[in-house]
């Protein structure tokens, strides 16, 4: 809030919004969109990537063009297309705006938390898959002495019994998400996309995922 003059009887206060943020609260479908995302993927842990289609039929919202480029150019979502169908996803920026929303909501309310907090604790959680990848990408990197994987290579090794072009547009969206939270670094280059685990994704693995995957 900034003062701009002060008299005796009144102040004349103006409040500077962020005209990005203003415009995804006054988006109903925007805000619709995002939540239905998270609750997908973070509370029921169902779906990493959910089709628009499918979004739009389950909220009832039409779910414009303008909404989804404005989510992507302000990397709240990511969309993907594959098999004549776009596939969207949260990002860990999207998650931590409906974490942060939802609480603003309950304070709102009276039902959020005591004034003597301080901040807002975000917490992320992979999906057993995610986790999968991130563990079998470093398997192959350790087993085989490499500093990085290929794509079809993992896709192979998560998927034996099927034909990697089958699989390989759903594992590198799950590759993008792991990209997303620095576990992963992904890099193509001459028509080879490449995973190369970080340090963060090597202590992840040590530290929460390793006795909760089942390979």
């Amino acid at each position: 809030m900034r003062i701009l003059k002060t008299t005796k009887n009144k102040r004349e206060c103006k409040v500077d919004f962020d005209m990005g943020l203003y415009q995804f609260l006054s988006d109903r479908d925007a805000v619709t969109l995002l939540k239905f995302l998270y609750q997908k993927e973070v509370v029921e842990k169902t779906s990493y990537a959910y089709k628009l289609s499918a979004v739009r039929n389950e909220t009832g919202r039409r779910l414009r063009e303008y909404t989804l480029r404005t989510l992507s150019k302000d990397e709240l979502i990511t969309t993907d297309e594959a098999e004549g169908q776009t596939y969207l996803s949260i990002t860990a920026k999207g998650k931590e705006i409906i974490e942060i929303f939802d609480s603003l909501v309950e304070v709102y309310r009276g039902t959020g938390p005591q004034a003597s907090h301080s901040g807002v604790h975000v917490h992320y959680e992979l999906t057993n898959q995610e986790k999968r990848v991130l563990l079998i990408a470093t398997k192959i990197a350790k087993g085989n002495n490499l500093s990085h994987v290929s794509l079809k290579a993992l896709t192979q090794e998560l998927y034996p019994h099927d034909q990697p072009s089958r699989r390989i547009s759903l594992v590198s969206r799950h590759v993008n998400k792991l990209a997303e939270l620095n576990l992963v670094h992904k890099k193509r280059q001459d028509n080879k996309t490449t995973i190369t685990v970080t340090d963060k994704g090597y202590n992840a693995i040590k530290k929460q995922y390793l006795k909760s995957i089942t390979v």
